[in-house]
């Protein structure tokens, strides 16, 4: 499993460098291979029972939800401590992400950036 994500996030940050060579909005830059692993549910990253069932509690179950939430507050969340927190840590590391992403799920068109 984790040569395949590996794989995944390889291939996404090829797709991202060829995006900035050229000059294609970054929020393009997110590949499909990306998506599908931001898409992927929190029991496939083979975490402890107690961190899935604080984070189901808490109602975060894609990695997107995951990575998008500050590490602050899955750092407030209940029975969820600091060596939960660090495996967390470890765990997304692996994958190329980390809390606090912001993700652009639907990027606006180069018109709408520029305003038109």
């Amino acid at each position: 499993m984790d040569n395949q994500i590996a794989e995944r996030i390889a291939k996404a940050l090829e797709r991202i460098a060829e995006s900035l060579e050229s000059d294609r909005p970054i929020e393009y830059a997110i590949a499909d291979d990306m998506q599908k692993l931001l898409d992927r549910s929190v029991l496939d990253l083979g975490l402890s029972a107690r961190i899935r069932n604080r984070l189901d509690w808490n109602g975060i179950v894609t990695l997107r939800q995951l990575v998008q939430m500050p590490r602050i507050k899955i750092k407030r969340m209940h029975n969820l401590g600091e060596t939960s927190l660090n495996d967390l840590d470890r765990t997304l590391s692996k994958l190329g992400l980390s809390f606090g992403m912001n993700l652009t799920s639907s990027p606006k068109s180069p018109s709408e950036s520029a305003g038109g």
